[in-house]
């Protein structure tokens, strides 16, 4: 059964083979975030460099979705002067010069914009392009966005570059006081004994190949907060197919995967034909929650939706 996409407005088979971190982020378009290396000691000693003086203007370029939409709901997009292919929130953005791809920037490109800042995520961190980048005397800033808990302190370091000290403070607020607004349960024992449920469910973010969140992803932490278990018991993001989903025996099947290819025809029918009930299918808009940044409360409010389906608090259609 499919239910119409959630507004987001509102609030392996066990073994089955975890992705590499290349094939993911090519699956994803790099949209997601990936599990972070360790960090380059450069990177990470520019990542906590004193903020610009004031007379400096900053230009920056951003090689990463969740980077650019930070920047952006800080109030700063003015800063702006270049982007990843993927970096398309706010939707102007998408007038600023490209750079090609996250993974493999157009190092000439970013040099003929004369940034004085060029900001990557964690999972970025050894990209070649970074040294020259440095060697041209440009800053380069490592933002950790892998974790949930990484999104808090990314805001601290981000309003402290930017000069955006209070709006970091809101968005920071946004992020702990996530899960604490979910409906609360109807009257009745056995109602709320139906609310206290926790329903199995698998993440779906990719379609070529279907890609789907493993308990090592930041999905996890939104699902635990969501009071939902991954059916997925292994890996980060992990590779599916029917017999894995068979096995994995969830009852919802929340789809986040890029609604491009929902709407090119390429169905869910591979996954869903092996002959067993299939569970209950709640699209959610893909690019929130595939990207660590300000709109990760509009996606936890989607996978609440979803978790709800689940527990059969919120009738089906």
């Amino acid at each position: 059964m499919h239910l119409p996409t959630r507004n987001s407005n509102r609030r392996q088979r066990p073994g089955a083979a975890p992705a590499t971190r290349l094939g993911l982020a090519l699956t994803l378009a790099f949209l997601c975030a990936c599990p972070r290396g360790d960090a380059d000691p450069a990177s990470t000693a520019a990542s906590g460099e004193a903020p610009a003086q004031a007379e400096e203007t900053l230009r920056i370029v951003s090689l990463l979705p969740g980077v650019t939409e930070i920047v952006a709901a800080l109030g700063r997009q003015n800063l702006l002067v270049g982007r990843s292919q993927h970096c398309n929130h706010p939707p102007d953005v998408r007038l600023l010069p490209s750079v090609g791809s996250g993974l493999s920037p157009d190092l000439e490109a970013i040099l003929a914009l004369r940034p004085t800042h060029v900001i990557v995520g964690d999972m970025q961190s050894e990209l070649a392009a970074l040294a020259a980048l440095r060697a041209a005397g440009i800053n380069v800033v490592v933002w950790p966005l892998s974790r949930l808990a990484d999104l808090r302190q990314t805001y601290s370091m981000a309003g402290e570059l930017l000069g955006a000290a209070a709006e970091a403070a809101l968005l920071d607020g946004a992020v702990v006081t996530m899960g604490a607004t979910t409906r609360m349960p109807p009257e009745g024992p056995g109602a709320r004994a139906q609310h206290e449920a926790t329903p199995r469910v698998v993440v779906l973010v990719g379609r070529d190949p279907f890609f789907a969140a493993g308990p090592a992803s930041f999905i996890q932490e939104l699902l635990e907060l969501a009071g939902a278990e991954n059916a997925l018991t292994q890996g980060d993001w992990v590779r599916l197919d029917a017999e894995a989903l068979t096995a994995a025996r969830p009852v919802v099947l929340i789809d986040a995967s890029d609604a491009s290819l929902r709407d090119s025809g390429m169905g869910l029918q591979p996954l869903l034909s092996s002959g067993v009930q299939a569970p209950v299918v709640c699209p959610i808009a893909p690019d929130p929650i595939a990207r660590l940044g300000p709109r990760i409360t509009e996606a936890f409010d989607a996978l609440v939706e979803c978790v709800e389906i689940g527990r059969g608090m919120v009738p089906a259609p």
